[in-house]
């Protein structure tokens, strides 16, 4: 005679396999529905900060006082 074993336990990894199965058919689509998400949330967040008004250009020659050399002849 084989080896008893409870009807119960055969059954419970046979459960754990198809739960095994389904989770690997179903991760793509989560890992896909992840990165929408954080790609979605990205972007709201750019969004929703308010525009800043450009600056000039600091230009260093500007503030340097030319001198003042009179007409060119």
């Amino acid at each position: 005679m084989g080896e008893l074993e409870p009807r119960w336990s055969r059954r419970h990894k046979r459960r754990g396999r198809r739960v095994a199965y389904d989770l690997r058919l179903v991760a793509p689509l989560i890992a896909i529905a992840l990165c929408l998400a954080g790609s979605a949330t990205a972007i709201l967040a750019v969004e929703r900060v308010p525009p800043v008004e450009p600056r000039p250009a600091f230009d260093a020659w500007a503030s340097v006082a030319a001198p003042d050399c009179g007409p060119v002849e």
